[in-house]
């Protein structure tokens, strides 16, 4: 119990100090892990998986644990952002992190800000990218050794035209999220099974 204290006041303590620093705030919503939605202003602070919410004179900070998903819209880059909050557990211990869907489907890739980002603005390279399928989440560097041997396996011949054709290299991150967007794009409209 003490502990828990001692976390929200810490948490509090830096959400106070947190309004010194210049935040971006967003109209949006916030899904919590009891399905209770919550409409009103979000920042982000991506590097420790915290949601700062308000509302009025209502304010409160939401570790990822507390998340299920956040919605909203960046002027600035003209995009519908979405985020969601996902487990993990490395033997010890269970996280939870807050993971950015950049492309969604049957099969999601997402990005983390990596700890180490310096940069004072959002760059591709600051971030670690990695794949949602099968509620399973592998970096996306592993795409092409274990995700697409997969999508092969489960084609009836459209993907692998796609990647010859676009001359595609299955081990380029950037190459790796087009041929999952085309996945999705066929995944969506039929099955792609072999017959």
């Amino acid at each position: 119990m003490k502990v828990k204290f001692a976390f929200f006041c810490f948490l509090l303590l830096n959400f106070q100090n947190l309004k010194v620093f210049s935040q971006e705030w967003f109209d949006g919503s916030l899904v919590l892990a009891d399905r209770q939605v919550m409409v009103g202003q979000i920042s982000l602070e991506r590097k420790h998986d915290l949601v700062l919410f308000q509302r009025d004179n209502f304010r409160m900070v939401y570790p990822a644990h507390h998340i299920t998903s956040v919605f909203f819209y960046d002027s600035a880059d003209d995009i519908n952002r979405r985020y969601i909050s996902l487990e993990e557990n490395d033997g010890m211990r269970t996280h939870h992190y807050l993971y950015e869907v950049i492309v969604a489907g049957e099969m999601d890739v997402l990005r983390k800000i990596k700890p180490s980002a310096f940069s004072t603005h959002d760059d591709a390279l600051d971030y670690n990218y990695f794949i949602l399928y099968n509620d399973v989440i592998t970096p996306l560097g592993k795409f092409k050794r274990k995700i697409y041997p997969h999508l092969q396996s489960r084609s009836d011949g459209r993907l692998e035209e796609f990647v010859s054709i676009n001359r595609l290299s299955t081990d380029r991150p950037v190459n790796a999220i087009r041929i999952i967007e085309y996945y999705n794009s066929i995944a969506k409209t039929e099955p792609i099974a072999r017959y």
